[in-house]
């Protein structure tokens, strides 16, 4: 990009003079005419891309932001549950009827270990 390309110029010679200026034999480096002219060319043109990126981001900033819904999240949650002879009873609630069941079971097996207790014909799901 153009701007990128200017930048970076204008650092490495920012930097450059910096470093000239204040070096430890604390000599001041001249600059002829043209050298100045041409720093001062890119300056103005650096300073009208400034101006340019900033009435974008204006222009950005004023745009309308996407509106998020959240009514399909909590007008309707799912809860399961399945009993087990000898691990107990677990419950898992999500979004989606099969999200609380996968965390239904997940729970179950992992109690358990027996995908014979934790078989999904014996969870039942219902919504809140």
């Amino acid at each position: 990009m153009k701007l990128t390309s200017h930048f970076i110029a204008v650092c490495l010679l920012a930097a450059t003079t910096t470093t000239a200026i204040a070096d430890e034999t604390h000599e001041t480096t001249v600059y002829s005419n043209s050298d100045m002219k041409q720093v001062l060319a890119e300056l103005h043109e650096l300073k009208s891309e400034v101006q340019e990126l900033k009435q974008l981001l204006l222009m950005h900033n004023q745009m309308p932001k996407p509106v998020v819904s959240h009514t399909n999240r909590t007008s309707k949650r799912w809860s399961c549950f399945i009993n087990t002879a000898f691990d107990g009873t677990f419950i898992a609630t999500g979004f989606t009827k099969n999200e609380a069941l996968g965390k239904t079971l997940g729970k179950c097996n992992h109690k358990s270990g027996s995908s014979v207790s934790c078989n999904e014909s014996k969870v039942a799901c219902s919504t809140e």
